[in-house]
């Protein structure tokens, strides 16, 4: 499982959908559910967090093989 923050940017999309393109088991952190949605249809998990939230922050990143 990787963990990708910023999916809904530039640099953490690309990183997230050549993730999934490549098989690998993905999780998004997001902090809107709507910005979420599209990559739960693409496959990924989404995790809503605020990077600035330790305990939200720590679930996500729960039994990730890379951050």
């Amino acid at each position: 499982m990787f963990v990708v923050s910023g999916a809904s940017g530039h640099t953490g999309s690309v990183v997230a959908a050549t993730l999934l393109e490549q098989g690998n088991q993905v999780r998004v952190i997001v902090r809107d559910a709507r910005k979420g949605a599209p990559w739960h249809e693409k496959g990924a998990e989404v995790a809503l967090a605020d990077l600035g939230d330790a305990a939200a922050l720590t679930a996500a990143l729960r039994g990730a093989a890379g951050v």
